[in-house]
């Protein structure tokens, strides 16, 4: 997505804005993955206790649902810093990009 953005947005400073976007972009979506995978570890410990309360599953869940809720709202921040630096013509170039990368980071 780098190198299209190089490659398709001639303003420097745009092009300087939307790469400061992308990068944060990627550094989220890798927070995505991470806090993903703690769900999946930390529900797979909680079922391995057939005594753990309610309360405490639904507090973890909720935890974990929180933090993946605020790394979504950053995912959701970057793409529109990202169109707000780019014309429609440019954007419909890079769009692609950013669709692999949100499907690689959800799979």
């Amino acid at each position: 997505m780098r190198h299209a953005a190089t490659s398709h947005v001639g303003d420097p400073q745009r092009r300087s804005e939307l790469l400061r976007s992308i990068d944060g972009l990627q550094i989220d979506l890798d927070a995505l993955r991470r806090v993903d995978f703690d769900t999946m570890t930390q529900i797979r410990a909680l079922n391995t206790q057939p005594d753990v309360p309610r309360a405490e599953m639904e507090a973890t869940l909720d935890s974990l649902d929180q933090q993946r809720r605020q790394v979504r709202e950053r995912v959701v921040r970057h793409h529109f810093e990202m169109t707000a630096a780019t014309t429609a013509a440019e954007w419909k170039e890079l769009a692609g990009f950013e669709r692999k990368a949100l499907l690689s980071a959800t799979q």
